[in-house]
């Protein structure tokens, strides 16, 4: 443990609702206030810049530059510019301040990394992103971003051990000149459920299929998630399109992005009997359609992690997701649903079938996957790891010194 308060600055890409802003609000809601003197820096305005505050912790906005997932506009391009002014008026806030502690939520923004190299503070940095060329459009070449994330942090977190993989593997490709030597610790902190629902009865489910114009009668899928390659939502129509099922049956596509046009494009021409696809559009409230559904589907080619399969798995849900990253810390195949490989329509199609025609193992698993998110994806021991980590990495950085 460490003596007295320490000072920490959180610096957070968004303050929109999405996978590792939650993890934040999360952590902020439940660190120990007794040992951490906390405040936080937002690239942006958002609803989640509510949370801080009304925990009556410090947060500002600081406009910071993204290094992955740019944009060729004019903004990008004046907002990169001042990097180096951000960077040393962070640098000159840590010294001035006498932070301890600086912790990264993302691996989009490196500013406050590089500010807490300059001003000798150490550094977290927490990577919620698969680092490949498929999950993000990086204006820096990723080897570069893997370089810089390995030598400005004294500990690396990894939100699953898929995303932990592929930072290894595909660094591994690359000279040792380039990778340059790795000194930090590396760990991986699984995200945690949000939210906890109440247990979901037959009562319950059959309550909101009727809200939602269900009947009873039909087997519900249920696919969430942006309408963009990454995410492959043209694998879960063709999977649907194969699937045997008997009776009626319906998916329920909720998303936007810039394959919505296709989509409805293939949608016209579904012309199954007894099969029906609704493309319903962006949600925030998804509560509804997790309590009426019958199986949760992901289909990506790529996941760091998949917060959508713990909300699934919280309403008792069995789900089908493909072997992509993440998915596989979070599904028990043949326990708490099924994993197939990416790009495999053909088995989530035979897994539909199978789901669709047992009503007990549907129930079963589902009870299996609620249970196991319930004792390993809590928010509790999601801080609880997190803050011990910090803890860790101030105490190396102190026996460092102390050897200086």
């Amino acid at each position: 443990m460490i003596s007295g308060q320490a000072r920490v600055l959180f610096a957070a890409h968004s303050a929109q609702p999405g996978g590792a802003e939650y993890c934040l609000d999360i952590l902020l809601k439940g660190i120990d206030r007794s040992i951490w003197d906390a405040e936080v820096v937002f690239a942006c305005e958002g609803p989640l810049v509510d949370t801080p505050r009304s925990l009556g912790i410090q947060a500002n906005i600081l406009p910071m530059s993204w290094w992955m997932g740019y944009e060729p506009s004019f903004w990008y391009w004046r907002n990169l510019v001042r990097w180096p002014w951000r960077v040393a008026r962070l640098a000159r806030k840590l010294r001035k301040q006498k932070f301890d502690l600086v912790y990264t939520n993302t691996a989009v923004i490196f500013e406050a990394a590089l500010a807490a190299r300059v001003a000798g503070v150490p550094h977290i940095w927490h990577v919620h992103e698969m680092l490949t060329p498929i999950y993000w459009r990086s204006l820096v070449p990723l080897y570069v971003i893997r370089r810089c994330i390995s030598r400005w942090a004294r500990a690396i977190v990894f939100e699953s051990q898929g995303a932990l993989r592929v930072f290894e593997e595909d660094f591994e490709q690359y000279p040792a000149k380039i990778r340059g030597k790795r000194t930090c610790e590396v760990y991986v902190v699984p995200n945690p459920l949000r939210i906890v629902p109440p247990s979901v009865t037959r009562r319950d489910r059959c309550r909101a299929r009727e809200a939602l114009g269900i009947s009873g009668g039909e087997f519900l899928i249920l696919w969430i998630g942006q309408f963009i390659p990454r995410k492959n939502p043209k694998l879960m129509l063709s999977a649907y399109r194969k699937s045997q099922m008997p009776g009626r049956s319906i998916l329920i596509m909720l998303g936007d992005g810039p394959l919505r046009t296709e989509l409805i494009h293939e949608v016209k021409t579904f012309d199954q009997k007894n099969k029906r696809v609704i493309l319903d559009g962006f949600k925030t409230n998804i509560e509804q359609y997790l309590q009426a559904a019958d199986v949760l589907v992901l289909t990506s080619s790529e996941e760091s992690f998949g917060l959508v399969l713990l909300e699934a798995a919280g309403f008792s849900l069995p789900v089908i997701a493909t072997d992509s990253g993440g998915p596989r810390d979070i599904v028990d195949h043949g326990k708490t649903g099924f994993l197939v490989e990416p790009e495999d329509d053909f088995a989530i199609a035979h897994n539909l079938a199978a789901l669709a025609t047992n009503g007990e193992m549907r129930e079963r698993m589902g009870q299996a996957a609620r249970d196991r998110v319930l004792n390993e994806f809590t928010a509790q021991r999601y801080v609880a790891e997190i803050q011990e980590i910090m803890i860790r990495t101030m105490r190396r950085e102190r026996q460092c010194r102390n050897r200086l």
